[in-house]
């Protein structure tokens, strides 16, 4: 004890880029302590075709894969080393809430994580629609508050109406109504060009084309692909050529619009004529210009804003099929994970586990209370949302689309207002949150939190071995948690059924391990002065028969003794 295995196995966890499972701050440290600063890892590793390379881990730094020459191939660790696991001391008999489900997630995530990334981005479109929504939701008051100003607005006008001012000005009032319409024009027509040209700096049709690559078997339905790739990018060179001919489009309608401005401005004299015939002391008459051009210009927006609130019914359905793709891409992940467990209760029989969609409700709770913390809801009503709902989006959804036809049943009208609040202040942060699907586990048919801490610790091991796609299992000290017999009866047993496959690192004190395991390579350590020696060979060498007897052993005369009334109690048992 005390040697340095552990900073030996936190170092190479550190070298193959593997994030502690538990303790991580600690364990970080730790390999700052062991590297130093500038220290460096250096693990030579064989891929399942059995190509070497070296991986190279500066201390701060990210790794470095690099081929038998030395030449860095600027490729991850995770490309030729598939699922390395680690679990340090007292990992495998950790019981936090949860843990079984990141353990399974641990085990197989890797094979998902396409689907987690379709996940992030149906969330990051569902925030920009349900944005787009709360913008619209706006649109009623504004136009309210814009029809408010036009009838303020007709009322002043129509005491020029009254004593006839509007006919003598009615040039003027028709110019400047002239003049407002044009400059709508010219300003959606901007903003449309801006959201085509947009899109043109984003697309890259690069990766639609077969230049220089040729079919082997399939060279005649190749020939048919590459006539419409030619197609799609004729099509494309045609939409950036529209884009220029709109951008000439534009320039003309703003030349026009020049034009009738300088009109309008030709006959200022004339209009300042008629104004000053106009003999009323009780009418401001340059005010009535102004007003009318108020007028155009609220009732312009105010169309606008009505053709915005059109598009709500769109987004309402943009935002449904999105919270749908969410929904069944989590359905997909808790169907990648149930297959994944069937194969491992098929593959033995002591280890049963059990998954259900969303069901997780202890999290959710969790996530209730952080969401509406200081909104006056009573843990029995939290705990009612948390029966009605299966997530948080379905809340935001309820609040958003439906205005709250759910949740005002289960809590009163001041608890919906300040909840109400929440959401719409925090709808981005908490539709990130997903109920996680509940795994529990079974040992020998008893529920795994049932369990004594070595039992658990058992059933986990048994989890891991039965895994079949992790190239390297790194576990510190398994029997610290484990009893002799299960070390052998299971652990033993199972471990060397999956050696041929992967490649098992054990720091252990228990002499099973290595000697019924039958270890390929023994690796001894002892801390002298501050300064860890090593020393290592197979497990049928002489060196490492000595290391194991006087370490694990105790000495030879511990061995010997041991050994002696091991073998007088034989016929015994």
């Amino acid at each position: 004890r005390g040697s340095g295995k552990s900073s030996v196995l936190e170092a190479l966890r550190y070298g193959l880029q593997i994030e502690p499972f538990v303790d991580a701050e600690y364990k970080r440290k730790l390999v700052k302590y062991v590297l130093e600063s500038g220290g460096k890892v250096k693990i030579t590793v064989a891929d399942e075709h059995g190509k070497k390379y070296i991986v190279s881990r500066i201390n701060g730094e990210s790794p470095t894969v690099l081929d038998q020459s030395g030449n860095d191939l600027a490729i991850s660790v995770s490309s030729i080393i598939r699922n390395p696991l680690y679990f340090g001391q007292k990992d495998l008999a950790l019981t936090e809430p949860g843990y079984e489900f990141e353990l399974l997630h641990k085990l197989v995530g890797a094979r998902i994580s396409t689907h987690e990334g379709a996940i992030a981005e149906t969330i990051a479109i569902l925030v920009d629609k349900i944005r787009l929504l709360n913008n619209v939701a706006e649109i009623p008051d504004q136009i309210k508050e814009l029809e408010e100003k036009q009838r303020a607005l007709d009322h002043k006008l129509k005491i020029f109406e009254e004593k006839g001012i509007s006919d003598k000005l009615e040039k003027q009032t028709a110019c400047n109504t002239d003049s407002i319409k044009l400059e709508d024009i010219v300003r959606e027509a901007n903003r449309i060009n801006q959201l085509l040209n947009n899109f043109l700096l984003q697309y890259d049709t690069s990766a639609v084309s077969l230049l220089g690559y040729v079919s082997k078997y399939n060279a005649e339905t190749f020939q048919k692909v590459q006539a419409l790739v030619n197609a799609f990018s004729a099509h494309m060179q045609e939409i950036a050529k529209l884009s220029e001919s709109i951008d000439e489009d534009i320039t003309s309608i703003v030349a026009v619009q020049r034009e009738l401005s300088e009109a309008i401005e030709a006959l200022k004299e004339e209009f300042a004529q008629i104004r000053r015939e106009i003999q009323d002391d009780s009418l401001d008459i340059e005010s009535f210009g102004k007003y009318q051009k108020e007028k155009g210009r609220l009732q312009s927006e105010v169309e606008r804003q009505r053709r915005e609130l059109s598009r709500e019914a769109t987004i309402r359905a943009d935002i449904v099929a999105c919270i749908r793709k969410r929904n069944d891409i989590l359905l997909d992940i808790y169907k990648a994970y149930k297959a994944e467990i069937e194969r491992i209760n098929s593959s033995q029989l002591e280890l049963q586990i059990a998954i259900t969609f969303k069901g997780d409700k202890t999290k959710f709770l969790e996530q209730l209370r952080l969401a509406f913390k200081g909104s006056g809801i009573s843990e029995v009503k939290y705990s009612t949302i948390c029966d009605t709902f299966t997530d948080m989006v379905a809340i935001v959804q309820d609040v958003l689309m439906e205005n709250g036809k759910q949740l005002r049943q289960l809590i009163t009208t001041t608890q919906y207002d300040l909840a109400t609040t929440k959401v719409r202040e925090n709808f981005e942060a908490l539709i990130g949150n997903t109920t996680p699907n509940l795994v529990e586990i079974s040992y020998h048919g008893k529920p795994l939190n049932q369990h004594s801490m070595g039992q658990r610790a058992s059933a986990l091991v048994l989890f891991i071995l039965s895994q079949n796609d992790n190239d390297v299992v790194i576990i510190d000290q398994p029997e610290d948690d484990l009893d002799n017999q299960v070390v052998y009866s299971e652990f033993i047993k199972k471990l060397k059924e999956k050696k041929p496959n992967t490649q098992f690192i054990f720091a252990t004190h228990n002499a099973n391990i290595p000697v019924l395991g039958d270890a390929e390579r023994v690796v001894a350590a002892a801390g002298v002065e501050g300064v860890m020696r090593i020393n290592s060979g197979t497990i049928d060498s002489k060196e490492s028969h000595q290391q194991i007897v006087d370490i694990m052993e105790g000495g030879y005369e511990a061995f010997k003794r041991r050994n002696t009334i091991y073998t007088s109690w034989e016929r015994n048992v």
